[in-house]
């Protein structure tokens, strides 16, 4: 009787891990392709007049 105790105990922190595991990579997914979305930004500053050099 103890022994199933104990393999439901670690059945249960292996499915604990394996979600925060999943909750992890999935928010560190989202952030980083979320930064790819945005239009890249000039490497200089433009002139909003373009007659001035």
């Amino acid at each position: 009787m103890r022994d199933a105790v104990g393999r439901r105990k670690r059945v249960w922190r292996w499915a604990v891990a394996g979600w925060v595991l999943a909750v992890t990579v999935g928010g560190g997914l989202t952030l980083w392709l979320q930064d790819d979305t945005h239009p890249p930004e000039p490497h200089v500053w433009q002139n909003a007049d373009p007659g001035t050099p």
